[in-house]
């Protein structure tokens, strides 16, 4: 092993950078602990939280697009159905000339290429949905904060996620500047 310097070898230094980063994000989070707790200890903050999964589902916007959606997989369902059963009277006739193989073949292909095509198309119909029902969403919980003074709405989610927050109580920037100086190695002033 090589010694680098103060008697710390090479093989030392990755995991001392790693215990560094640790430390750093633990004092980021007790950091943004200790400004929660002192704002909520003016005792003019409203918070509240929002259950995400129940708010999304009974929402009616939710609703009205999986009905949507629903309504254009019985659509094509009722045309698969069609295809399908085509392919099974031909497959029943069991004939071998080359024209009914043809037409089996064709109405088989016709079935898997519908089939794949209707999946993309909902799979891009349900993702342009939920973006925009989460942007609308998002738009009603902001608003529902400003109307009813919350300082702070937690989405209930299991992640930590915070779903609105006044701008006065924004300290994004802030904590931006520490985590970058204290990044460039710069000493933490007590």
């Amino acid at each position: 092993m090589k010694k680098v310097k103060n008697g710390i070898y090479a093989s030392d230094i990755k995991p001392m950078k790693l215990q560094k980063i640790i430390l750093f994000a633990n004092s980021v989070v007790l950091l943004a602990l200790v400004v929660v707790v002192i704002l909520f200890m003016k005792g003019n903050d409203k918070a509240g939280f929002v259950d995400v999964a129940k708010l999304y589902n009974s929402f009616s916007m939710t609703i009205q697009y999986k009905n949507s959606i629903d309504a254009e997989k019985n659509k094509v369902q009722t045309v698969l159905d069609s295809l399908n059963k085509e392919y099974e009277f031909l497959a029943a006739q069991k004939k071998s000339d080359s024209q009914s193989l043809k037409t089996m073949s064709d109405t088989k292909d016709k079935m898997e290429k519908l089939q794949n095509a209707y999946a993309n198309r909902i799979q891009v119909q349900t993702e342009d949905y939920n973006n925009k029902i989460l942007q609308q969403l998002n738009q009603y919980v902001k608003e529902f904060g400003d109307k009813n003074r919350f300082s702070f709405i937690f989405g209930a989610a299991g992640n930590g996620s915070l779903m609105y927050g006044t701008e006065s109580a924004d300290i994004t920037d802030e904590v931006i500047e520490f985590a970058n100086e204290r990044f460039q190695g710069e000493p933490l002033n007590e």
